[in-house]
């Protein structure tokens, strides 16, 4: 009598192509929510776009932008590597690596409120949601791990961040200025009320067949003129 193959087993058989339409055939539903997971290939791209050649060229920070919208299927796991990788606190992270990351933050920021894009608003709702942590922590980092100029040189990005995001009206200024004080490490009024408006602006989505990369990078690395 032939002993019926363990489900792990038969699953192992698979060729890695059939494996692979399953993943797909679970993900729709997922994808339009923003709820889906990024493949182990996806991860290693995310690693080497984010951690390996970031830096403050425009490039670098346009084709890291560009991955978070192509891959917006799964913009809330983004969202927290985005987090994580926000809240680092290991020493030997240099102001520039910090500072072209503030830059992709706020560029992921402005162009989650262009239309057509999906699942643009979790990235917005995202970085609301995690912004006092992330300013918090990275203002204690920059007093301990830099010297002077390069505390100068964060503070400046980050004027220019804070002041992009009052322009664009995405916030509420008393909320931009409450990240600037918990930056500085000033001790907050107890007259600043919490933003007033945290709900996630859901834009309608097109049944259209989605754009090809090439032209969502277009869109993407479009940045207000004059930001820095």
């Amino acid at each position: 009598v032939t002993e019926p193959v363990p489900q792990r087993e038969r699953e192992q058989e698979k060729p890695h192509g059939a494996q692979h339409e399953e993943t797909i055939r679970q993900r729709p539903d997922q994808i339009k929510s923003g709820g889906a997971e990024l493949s182990e290939e996806e991860l290693k791209q995310f690693d080497e776009l984010f951690r390996n050649r970031l830096c403050t060229s425009r490039e670098s920070i346009c084709k890291a932008m560009a991955f978070c919208f192509e891959k917006s299927g799964a913009a809330r796991q983004i969202s927290l590597l985005l987090k994580k990788l926000l809240l680092e606190s290991t020493p030997g992270i240099s102001v520039d690596t910090w500072i072209a990351r503030l830059y992709l933050t706020s560029d992921i920021l402005f162009n989650s409120q262009q239309p057509g894009i999906r699942n643009a608003f979790v990235y917005r709702d995202a970085v609301e949601r995690m912004a006092r942590a992330v300013f918090k922590s990275l203002g204690v980092f920059s007093r301990e791990n830099f010297g002077r100029m390069s505390q100068e040189r964060l503070s400046s990005a980050l004027s220019i961040v804070f002041a992009a995001w009052t322009n664009w009206g995405v916030y509420d200024p008393v909320f931009v200025d409450e990240l600037e004080a918990l930056f500085e490490g000033r001790e907050l009024k107890s007259t600043i009320p919490g933003q007033q408006n945290t709900e996630p602006i859901d834009k309608s989505e097109s049944d259209d067949q989605e754009d090809t990369f090439r032209a969502r990078e277009a869109v993407i690395c479009r940045v207000p003129e004059g930001a820095w």
